[in-house]
């Protein structure tokens, strides 16, 4: 099934929202999708950025719901995910992927 990259990413956010229990502040496409170099295999590469710190449980919610979004569309959903604080404050929030993402993405 094709669908429009942005079309998912938007669902994407809509789901989290919807059954997360934490404040998802954006969602953001990035690499190959968005450049319109993506193949037929290319994998859809999202940051989420919550409001505040997660914990696995959280992060395991997230990934199931990506999860859900695979098998809809027949693809794969590679999700970053990062707190607020730690997007500001922490080494990992200070990695050129972060930054590139945030400048150059599609972000919601």
């Amino acid at each position: 099934m094709k669908i429009d990259q942005k079309t998912i990413v938007n669902e994407l956010k809509e789901l989290l929202k919807k059954k997360l229990k934490v404040d998802v502040l954006e969602v953001v496409l990035y690499g190959s999708q968005l450049k319109g170099t993506a193949t037929e295999n290319s994998d859809f590469d999202v940051v989420i950025i919550l409001k505040d710190n997660y914990d696995w449980k959280t992060k395991r919610e997230i990934n199931d719901l990506c999860y859900e979004l695979d098998l809809k569309y027949d693809i794969f959903l590679d999700a970053l995910i990062i707190s607020e604080q730690e997007l500001k404050n922490s080494i990992r929030g200070k990695h050129p992927l972060f930054s590139d993402a945030l400048k150059n993405g599609y972000r919601i």
